[in-house]
């Protein structure tokens, strides 16, 4: 009987071990790094704002705006975009119908608790212009204090014979600036490293004052984690495209016994993708505001119902198009199929419409299915489609948002190619790299 419940016991402690090796929920504790890790150097635009420009009034007064540079540029980026526009509106600087427009264009439903109707210091003032001898000079607000007085000038690196514009970055170049945050409680002041250079048109200019200025910026830093699986450890790296942790940002996890460097191996991952730990598949669940914690929950879903990642099965759907016909995903195996999530309310989306017609027209007639899922409403698209000629399906997300939430779009264009047996092969693929794809898929 005693030889029974100690055998009993120790296949209990066995179980009890095991669960506690794979864990349903992996929660990591990351710190701020400067530069960009496995992450690919992603820089934004600082220029001057054009006039016409919708957000123009609701920009805040900077002072000390330098007045002895020619040319000058003076660019307002923000470090937290949507808490940006949350307490815009609530201050009265956009409307409620603007506000709603912008939420249902995000795919965007913000709660009270993760952001502040207080004023919360999250715009970054740059101005940069030529002096006398035609040096570029440029002041960042550093200290957050909306007075660029008590900042001072810096130029940028000397242009080195033969070198490439993507090859001058190095992390000894971000510098810090002071910004803040809301995080569900408080405003917190933090710090944040941030990266200036040329865009890359003023860079391989030939003129000596290149008229308008038009800057790169990055916010250089990622966040880097810790943890440990069946005695393996694992690294979980996250970067966001600004320095809050809001919807748009990504991660990476790779374990010790990957080359050195391997950790560059994809794209990085979405909230609410899928990274593979030993045989298990765990949801990237999200991040804190802050970027300090990570958390991933184990989700064995994704092989019965698919991700929205390469690699993965794409997620099926059923929703019918504006034309009335049903369209059920995994009824198009043994196609070719591509998601365009966009709109008419889109610039870039609206870009790409000639060559995606051109690509349409000339793969149609084979294993080639486009659908267009518009975050948009009916008239709008109607009107577009009809002027436009554009001949391939249109799903409408109106109200039901399950497709956009599903493949976790919250920029638009998104997009997804998907093969014949249902495995998304390309995401974020734009037109001309869509053609290029098609043309050695289809002749291989």
């Amino acid at each position: 009987m005693k030889i029974i419940f100690k055998t009993i016991i120790l296949i209990f402690l066995l179980i009890s071990i095991s669960f506690a090796q794979v864990p349903d929920t992996i929660i990591i504790k990351t710190k701020r790094i400067k530069g960009f890790g496995p992450f690919s150097v992603g820089l934004s635009f600082a220029k001057t704002m054009d006039s016409n420009n919708t957000w123009k009034n609701t920009l805040p007064e900077i002072k000390g705006i330098p007045n002895n540079l020619e040319h000058i540029m003076i660019a307002i980026e923000q470090t937290d975009f949507m808490q940006h526009t949350y307490q815009l509106y609530h201050s009265g600087k956009i409307s409620e119908e603007r506000f709603s427009e912008l939420k249902k264009s995000w795919n965007w439903n913000p709660l009270e608790k993760e952001y502040s109707k207080d004023f919360i210091k999250v715009d970054l003032a740059i101005v940069a212009g030529y002096d006398k001898n035609g040096l570029l000079k440029i002041k960042v607000d550093k200290n957050n204090n909306y007075d660029l007085s008590d900042d001072k000038y810096f130029t940028l690196p000397d242009k080195l014979p033969g070198q490439n514009f993507w090859g001058r970055y190095n992390d000894n170049l971000p510098f810090e600036i002071t910004y803040e945050y809301y995080n569900g409680k408080n405003i917190i002041q933090n710090k944040a490293w941030l990266y200036i250079d040329y865009s890359p048109l003023q860079y391989n200019s030939k003129e000596k004052e290149p008229n308008p200025i038009v800057l790169s910026y990055a916010f250089a830093e990622y966040h880097l984690g810790e943890f440990t699986v069946n005695g393996i450890k694992y690294f979980a790296a996250i970067k966001s495209g600004r320095v809050t942790f809001r919807n748009n940002y990504k991660i990476k996890v790779w374990n010790e016994n990957s080359e050195k460097g391997n950790s560059k191996f994809n794209e990085g991952i979405s909230r609410n993708g899928f990274v593979k730990i030993e045989n298990y598949y765990y949801r990237f669940d999200r991040a804190s505001i802050d970027g300090k914690r990570i958390i991933l929950i184990k989700d064995q879903s994704v092989k019965e119902k698919g991700g929205n990642q390469v690699g993965l099965k794409a997620i099926n759907f059923v929703s019918k198009s504006i034309s009335g016909n049903k369209i059920e995903l995994s009824k198009l195996k043994g196609n070719f199929v591509f998601l365009d999530f966009w709109g008419t309310w889109c610039s870039p989306c609206r870009a790409e419409i000639p060559k995606l017609k051109s690509i349409y027209n000339q793969y149609k007639d084979k294993n080639l299915v486009m659908i267009g899922i518009a975050n948009d409403n009916i008239e709008n698209l109607n009107k577009y489609i009809t002027e436009n000629g554009i001949q391939w399906e249109q799903i409408i997300q109106s109200e039901d948002k399950q497709i956009i939430t599903d493949y976790g779009v919250n920029s638009y264009p998104t997009t997804f190619l998907i093969d014949e047996k249902g495995v998304i092969i390309a995401k974020g693929i734009r037109a001309e790299e869509l053609s290029n794809k098609l043309e050695k898929l289809f002749n291989k």
